[in-house]
């Protein structure tokens, strides 16, 4: 834009110098007027050139007035996904600090219980090998059916912060991915999840529907039907199905998409 602003200003500085006496009055007064009109066809092409970078001058102003918006648009997005993001951190580190502070309180022996139960309950009975994932069955079809056929398959695997598989995930990962699967892309923390979708009631609830749990919705989990959901709960633990009322926060309501 500053080399056209240039090359405007040399045309418009050419034809000021050129252009300031009436064009009859400078024929008459012209001791060559073949000469004359040589030079008013020069400044018939300047005009020309200026109104050409005055138009290309104007498309460069478009085109930047464009990215600036577009820039503006994806830092606010950004800024949006880091607060959800800082959110969902604080909200796991809360429950982490309450979970080791419990864990502080039990004696050598009950701690030494509930690792072997934990332990227990990751591996199958037999030989420490991992029960396969049962398969989705339900009614549903199309793109919720494809959510949760992944989700289902999902069964067993660790909970990893920041992860979106396919070894391991955490709560948003784990639907984000199923949805994924099913051809749709989500943000990727809960809180952006809540606001991608159209938000449905507890009540409205259908197999396929993200729910959402606590005040600031850092827990989410996909809805399987008869109040049920599949989740990736906490550190240590495995995506698992739970009843979404044995959550110790509120169901805060649901999305579909």
């Amino acid at each position: 834009m500053n080399g056209l602003r240039t090359e405007l200003g040399v045309l418009a500085g050419e034809q000021y110098r050129n252009g300031g006496v009436d064009p009859a009055v400078q024929l008459m007064l012209s001791s060559s007027p073949d000469s004359y009109l040589t030079q008013a066809s020069v400044q018939g092409q300047v005009a020309t050139s200026q109104t050409e970078l005055l138009k290309r001058l104007q498309g460069e102003h478009r085109r930047l007035d464009q990215d600036r918006a577009e820039a503006a648009a994806s830092r606010a997005q950004l800024e949006v996904t880091d607060t959800a993001l800082a959110a969902e951190k604080k909200g796991i580190q809360g429950k982490l600090a309450q979970a080791q502070a419990l864990l502080n309180k039990l004696s050598a022996a009950d701690r030494a219980k509930v690792n072997a139960q934990e332990a227990a309950a990751r591996a199958s009975p037999a030989g420490g090998r991992r029960e396969p994932a049962p398969a989705y069955q339900g009614p549903v079809t199309g793109r919720p059916a494809e959510a949760l056929k992944f989700a289902y398959a999902q069964l067993g695997k660790p909970y990893v912060w920041g992860a979106t598989g396919p070894s391991g995930f955490d709560c948003s990962g784990l639907t984000g991915a199923a949805w994924k699967a099913a051809g749709v892309s989500l943000p990727r923390v809960s809180q952006a999840q809540w606001n991608a979708g159209r938000r449905i009631a507890r009540a409205d609830l259908q197999p396929g529907d993200l729910v959402y749990f606590y005040s600031d919705l850092h827990h989410v989990g996909i809805y399987i039907g008869d109040g049920r959901m599949i989740h990736e709960p906490r550190t240590g633990k495995n995506v698992e199905i739970l009843p979404i009322d044995s959550m110790d926060g509120p169901v805060m309501g649901g999305t579909r998409h």
